[in-house]
């Protein structure tokens, strides 16, 4: 889904000498090294910028990434993984793709959108994201050379999506919850009936950029043409 890991992650993955003891960085700057990974880059500047855009639309969905990045960052510190990927950003940035999407894909009980269980399931499965990262990697590094960049967060959250309708305290978004089609169900309007039509002149210039922009932020589920501005202008 995305392909979002430094070129540096075979090294991290592949190395198992023991730890070396690297400058010790602020919690704020791993924090925003972890966010900047999504896009391949290795920048605290960028991160600040990743963590503003994915507030931008919601605080509530941002609120959710950083605790699935949380989750994910403390797990790391536990194992006492890689201090020197650690302090690169290499562990968390699943785990904030994996709060993002269950703020996307999820009921939320309230009205105010928090749910104490939602906000349980993207502590404990951002945290999962990091397993799979380092099992993932183990498995797909040595034998085809490529990192797992982003497919912890996809196994992470289809594992959610796939259990929430099992669970009580969870409830997959209407449309998403997984089941067979109805035989008496009537056909299903084509694709393109769902969208507005394309305007023209000097407002198909204006839908273009916004479209561009708000596909930008759909990397991080945002959509908001001001998030996709805010992570182009990180990543530039």
């Amino acid at each position: 889904m995305h392909l979002a890991i430094s070129a540096r992650a075979e090294a991290v993955i592949e190395r198992s000498k023991p730890h070396m003891n690297p400058r010790p960085k602020s919690y704020w700057v791993i924090i925003s090294l972890l966010a900047s990974q999504v896009m391949l880059v290795n920048n605290a500047t960028t991160g600040m910028l990743i963590l503003t855009a994915i507030c931008f639309p919601s605080l509530v969905a941002g609120a959710h990434g950083m605790l699935g990045l949380l989750g994910a960052t403390l797990l790391a510190m536990a194992l006492r993984l890689d201090a020197h990927a650690l302090q690169s950003g290499l562990f968390g940035y699943n785990g904030l793709l994996v709060g993002m999407a269950s703020a996307a894909f999820l009921v939320h009980g309230g009205d105010d959108g928090w749910s104490v269980p939602v906000l349980m399931a993207v502590l404990v499965v951002g945290a999962m994201s990091t397993i799979f990262q380092l099992a993932l990697g183990n498995a797909l590094v040595p034998v085809f050379k490529s990192p797992p960049f982003t497919l912890a967060f996809n196994v992470s959250n289809m594992i959610l999506l796939l259990a929430a309708p099992r669970l009580s305290s969870l409830q997959v978004a209407p449309g998403l919850a997984p089941r067979l089609p109805a035989t008496d169900a009537a056909p299903a309007a084509p694709l393109l009936d769902a969208y507005r039509e394309i305007p023209s002149g000097l407002s198909a210039v204006v839908w273009l950029l916004e479209a561009a922009l708000t596909s930008v932020g759909q990397v991080f589920l945002c959509e908001s043409c001001v998030s996709g501005a805010l992570i182009l202008l990180g990543v530039a």
